[in-house]
């Protein structure tokens, strides 16, 4: 899958289908509340939700600044997790 990410990269987008995360369940298993999370975000955002590195935190894919602001919100009011949008590139 390095090839899938590679092209992502080269052409500067970034599809919530193509990403993955080797150690998400490993993550999900040690932490429980990972697993119980990750879908509560997923339903408030409106799509997927991912895990990453060894499940620090875990982000939401936005189609720009304003989106993310309003995904922020939204996964905090319904989960009370800090949520802050992050700006990638």
């Amino acid at each position: 899958r390095a090839d899938e990410v590679r092209a992502m990269a080269m052409e500067g987008r970034i599809e919530d289908g193509a990403l993955f995360n080797d150690l998400a369940a490993a993550a999900e298993q040690v932490a429980p509340q990972l697993a119980e999370l990750r879908p509560e975000i997923a339903r408030a955002a409106g799509r997927p939700a991912h895990v990453t590195g060894s499940g620090s935190s875990m982000f939401v894919l936005a189609s720009g600044a304003a989106d993310a602001q309003r995904l922020a919100e939204d996964i905090e009011r319904a989960t009370g997790c800090v949520s802050r949008p992050v700006r990638i590139g």
